[in-house]
């Protein structure tokens, strides 16, 4: 049986399965080929630059992030995939304003679990704790010109 702090994490857990469109193996497979783009960033581990990473995928067209995977495209896998979909899920809920709600899921790839999160693209301009805005472009995370910042805020809005 579990506790109620572990209830909680399952519960939590489960909810976020439930939202995540499924990715498939042959999926992964294809952004390894690919690589990283504006829509799909690979991450070795859990840092706070998911939340940059999520804030710039919801300011654009929305993307994957796929933890477990180096930029070199070495899948390295995720170990405590409960505790780690926990973690990422209240970094980016805490880290962003408004707040957003990613759907994160894993996968089994090559013998090892992979976390998917999506996240959608945002009818509103999202910023980081500090106000900052982040766009994705050719496959980076950065900062909007003043020229990219006055087209969020007309398309977008606060």
């Amino acid at each position: 049986f579990l506790n109620k702090k572990e209830n909680s994490k399952l519960k939590n857990y489960l909810l976020q399965y439930n939202k995540a469109k499924l990715i498939s193996v042959w999926d992964i497979e294809t952004y390894l080929k690919q690589g990283e783009s504006d829509t799909v960033e690979f991450k070795e581990d859990i840092t706070n630059n998911i939340i940059q990473t999520a804030i710039a995928f919801s300011n654009t067209k929305g993307g994957l992030i796929l933890v477990g995977i180096t930029d070199n495209k070495k899948v390295k896998g995720v170990k405590n995939i409960a505790n780690s979909i926990d973690r990422i899920t209240s970094m980016i809920v805490t880290g962003c304003k408004p707040s957003i709600n990613p759907s994160i899921t894993h996968q089994v790839f090559r013998n090892r679990k992979i976390i998917v999160v999506e996240i959608n693209e945002s009818d509103t301009v999202i910023t980081d704790t500090d106000n900052t805005v982040f766009i994705r472009k050719n496959g980076q995370n950065r900062k909007p010109s003043p020229s990219e910042m006055k087209f969020l805020l007309e398309v977008k809005g606060i």
